[in-house]
């Protein structure tokens, strides 16, 4: 039987595909994030299109599946990346670029953190960061955890060595926040309906120690106690839109 849902999506505009080239050296894949008005749009998850197997990708270091939810949001009509190679479908992707399944056109990054939109033939379906173990194969020789934390902010600490295929690394400027729950992760909510980013991220040493404050005050206000996680995209100058997220988590008392 086929389920329906109805939900309020904020129509975000993304400085990636749409309007952003290639050849912008070091700066955010999220360049802007502006929330306009919201409008209602129908979302119909239709169980039977997506029983056979698990569809899977890997962008950002991060691994997605298929919700086999549709996303009928009006969109541009450029591509923000494709698949570079298939895998055999009972194979987890490993690498950025890389899908278990045929037909897509490409994707689209979402509305919010940790989905993103899958173009398959004529459909656009969301992919949400799957819940399962997963290994990826992208060396940065690189690692991060957190110092200086309070309610309002923390200091990541980035230290590099090795590594292969690039030559310089930067942070992304956008980061977002998740708190540990008995149901899993789960996204913090944001005390402003509408913020954007700059555009340039922050340069990562080759064979040192990066440290970047981070005040999420303005976004999130101040974090209750618990546990926390914190996401941040590293890109490369030879692969700008081929990042990898890396986290570090953190206890707020």
């Amino acid at each position: 039987m086929k389920k329906r849902a109805v939900l309020l999506l904020s129509v975000i505009f993304l400085l990636s595909a749409c309007g952003k080239t290639a050849s912008e050296p070091m700066e955010s894949t999220l360049a802007a994030i502006s929330s306009a008005e919201a409008s209602e749009t129908e979302i119909i998850s239709d169980a039977e299109e997506n029983t056979e197997s698990k569809q899977y990708i890997m962008l950002n270091g991060l691994l997605y599946e298929n919700t086999g939810i549709i996303n009928n949001v009006p969109r541009c009509g450029m591509l923000d990346g494709t698949f570079s190679e298939v895998i055999p479908e009972n194979e987890l992707p490993r690498k950025n670029g890389q899908a278990n399944f045929n037909g897509s056109q490409g994707w689209q990054h979402s509305e919010e953190p940790l989905t993103v939109d899958v173009q398959i033939k004529e459909t656009w379906y969301v992919f949400r960061e799957a819940d399962i173990p997963y290994e990826r194969d992208i060396d940065l020789g690189l690692s991060v955890s957190a110092e200086n934390i309070t309610p309002t902010g923390l200091t990541l600490v980035y230290k590099q060595s090795g590594g292969n295929g690039f030559s310089e690394l930067s942070a992304n400027p956008d980061f977002y926040l998740q708190r540990r729950t008995d149901n899993g992760w789960e996204l913090c909510d944001t005390v402003v309906e509408s913020y954007g980013w700059t555009l340039v991220g922050t340069a990562i040493g080759k064979d040192k120690e990066t440290r970047i404050d981070i005040d999420w005050e303005w976004l999130y206000g101040s974090l209750p106690a618990g546990h926390y996680r914190i996401s941040k995209v590293i890109v490369t100058d030879e692969r700008f839109y081929d990042g990898c997220t890396f986290r570090a988590e953190f206890d707020v008392e």
